[in-house]
């Protein structure tokens, strides 16, 4: 009788359906987080320039949009009267992509980073939550490898795993692959039409330079521990 009243009231997977896509396909990304207690403190810092603001309300909105399912869970299970395990489950993923947009958002290299997200993202006609979102998808392939080409050549002090939190956190070993992926697609000629444009843009030379190559396998060495 029970479990036919529920029927009744909800919808079993109605909880997963109104999850998103990181939850509903069982991909929980992150540490397991406690849904219980406050959220983390979101420091916010003031970001410096036009792209930046426009990454900024980026990701204030998917911040916004994750508590709200978080919140709506709790309404949704409430009524329900399903497992306290569900909403772990769920929680922990909607808590683990708060604390990853809240880290791009805090990052000492905002600025730039944030910049390079926005010509990106408007080179190819996409939304910047597209690019920084843990979603792996073959389209997002070539803008994510131009953002880690442009940001490993821009910012020498990034190092592999910081220039992955801007790509839906990545680790550094597909950091490196993604450089090194981008090289190989601008020594076939096959890039993006907003390639040269981009780099003109952030006035970085026409040509590669060979030493971006040799710092991405320096820092490769430093993060995991092997000697130069």
């Amino acid at each position: 009788m029970h479990a036919l009243q529920l029927a009744t009231r909800v919808p079993a997977d109605s909880v997963m359906r109104r999850a998103p896509s990181y939850v509903r396909g069982g991909r929980v990304h992150g540490p397991a987080a406690s849904v219980e207690g406050p959220l983390p403190p979101g420091k916010i810092e003031p970001l410096r320039s036009v792209g930046a603001d426009a990454s900024h309300e980026a990701l204030r909105r998917e911040l916004a949009e994750a508590r709200g399912m978080i919140a709506a869970l709790h309404d949704e299970l409430a009524l329900a009267g399903d497992t306290i395990e569900v909403l772990r489950r769920a929680g922990a993923a909607c808590l683990a992509q708060i604390r990853h947009l809240e880290a791009l958002l805090t990052f000492e290299a905002d600025a730039v980073a944030c910049d390079v997200l926005a010509a990106v993202a408007e080179a190819h006609g996409i939304r910047i939550e597209e690019v920084v979102a843990r979603r792996r998808s073959r389209s997002l392939s070539w803008p994510r490898q131009m953002v880690c080409a442009l940001l490993a050549e821009m910012r020498a002090d990034m190092t592999l795993a910081r220039i992955g939190m801007h790509v839906g956190g990545i680790d550094h070993t597909s950091v490196n692959y993604a450089i090194k992926a981008a090289h190989d697609r601008v020594r076939a000629g096959s890039v993006h039409a907003s390639w040269p444009g981009l780099r003109q843009q952030f006035e970085l030379p026409a040509e590669l330079p060979a030493l971006v190559r040799g710092r991405v396998w320096t820092l490769k060495r430093m993060e995991t521990g092997d000697a130069a």
